[in-house]
């Protein structure tokens, strides 16, 4: 229920030093992954510790530059007891290759703690903060460059432009009101345990908050001849969240089965959600849109994951529940989503696999509730039959014919 699609959900607030490993999958497939894991899923995890601490200096054309650092707060020896923090930041600049510069400003910064507690525990707590601002540019019509005087309307009409774009090119500016800036404060408390017998216990908290105002223009004067179509897109966001698992590992012979239960829930409240008619002065016009949105997602799911001789057979089911209020408006909805992967492994260089899975996206509560409730969560289907084959040491090769069926985009 972002303000401008999804846009709430993009990397800026990683930096990319920090970054220790990533994992991904395609399709819906896989039973820890829910709302919007349709296509396919990306997942960071970011550094316990640095090997060491580091500065650096970058540049590049258009005024193009980036300043980045890491420093090690604790000494060897804390590390040796099992104990590691570090923070890090990071400053980017850009005027951008358009004739109106984008004086795009970014700051970033991070911090992680981490202890073994015990034998059997490890916490780790981590806070970060984000802030931007940019000018973008925008489309421009074919017309308006080809002309490279002024933009025609599809009646040979001259359009009002705001500024003066004479002569207009490529990388010229049509509407120059355009602006954005967002910024996100983001922690995250996570402690892994293991509970002996082969049981281990996962849990994790998370909150953000998050702000986000954009000038938009698309249109330029098709709908408005007067006040151009410029458009304010704002919102002020809260998100606390909860997730855990438990696993079980058993052995039979030469077979192991290990078995999750996990359970999750999410809670994104927005204060004064607007989208809005504005004149290039950014004179508010009217509402399009307003009102503050709560969305919460609670979920759960169970996972079967059975390895025998050169099978891998696993199966699992998650169940979500989704509640919107869009102006104290009401409306809720559950969706439970299959999913079963099979791999076989005929030898050191040739697998072959079998995916399928049921997944789903839910929708923005304004339309959520403007709709009724009709297609809230559309559903997404999807198949993967493929081939993983290494003829030789550095050649490795994968096919695969697969299916992906949305309901909704």
């Amino acid at each position: 229920s972002h303000i401008h699609g999804q846009g709430y959900a993009d990397l800026h607030f990683l930096i990319p030093e920090t970054v220790a490993t990533y994992d991904f999958g395609k399709g819906p497939y896989y039973t820890n992954y829910g709302d919007l894991a349709t296509a396919g899923y990306l997942s960071y995890t970011t550094k316990d510790a640095l090997e060491k601490s580091t500065i650096s200096l970058e540049g590049g054309r258009f005024n193009t530059f980036r300043v980045a650092g890491a420093v090690d707060l604790l000494g060897s020896k804390a590390k040796q007891n099992g104990e590691n923090a570090y923070i890090a930041g990071e400053y980017n600049y850009t005027d951008g290759p358009f004739e109106l510069a984008e004086h795009y400003k970014r700051f970033n910064l991070f911090g992680k703690y981490s202890k073994q507690l015990g034998a059997n525990n490890k916490l780790s707590i981590s806070a970060s903060t984000f802030s931007t601002s940019w000018i973008p540019s925008g489309e421009i019509p074919e017309r308006a460059v080809a002309e490279g005087t002024t933009a025609i309307d599809d009646d040979g009409n001259a359009i009002k432009l705001p500024i003066s774009a004479n002569p207009i090119n490529r990388f010229g500016t049509i509407d120059s009101a355009q602006s954005g800036k967002s910024t996100r404060i983001n922690a995250i408390a996570k402690l892994a345990s293991d509970l002996k017998n082969n049981w281990s216990m996962e849990n994790q908290l998370y909150y953000t908050h998050y702000t986000f105002q954009l000038h938009v223009n698309t249109t330029f004067f098709a709908d408005d001849p007067d006040n151009g179509d410029e458009k304010f897109q704002k919102e002020k966001r809260d998100m606390f969240g909860y997730n855990g698992k438990l696993t079980k590992r058993s052995y039979f012979g030469n077979s192991s089965l290990t078995s999750t239960i996990g359970i999750g829930d999410r809670m994104d409240r927005t204060y004064g959600t607007l989208y809005s008619d504005v004149t290039q002065q950014y004179q508010f016009l009217d509402a399009i849109s307003q009102g503050d949105v709560t969305e919460n997602n609670l979920n759960a799911y169970v996972d079967e994951t059975l390895q025998t001789g050169k099978w891998l057979f696993n199966a699992g089911a998650r169940i979500d529940y989704l509640h919107f209020n869009f102006n104290d408006t009401v409306q809720n909805k559950a969706v439970i989503s299959p999913k079963i992967n099979i791999q076989y492994t005929a030898n050191d260089q040739v697998q072959f696999y079998l995916k399928a899975g049921k997944g789903f996206h839910s929708n923005d509560a304004r339309a959520v509730i403007g709709n009724k409730g009709l297609e809230t969560l559309p559903a997404a289907y999807g198949a993967d039959l493929g081939l993983n084959w290494k003829p030789i040491p550095h050649l490795y090769l994968n096919a695969a014919l697969w299916y992906l069926y949305l309901q909704q985009e």
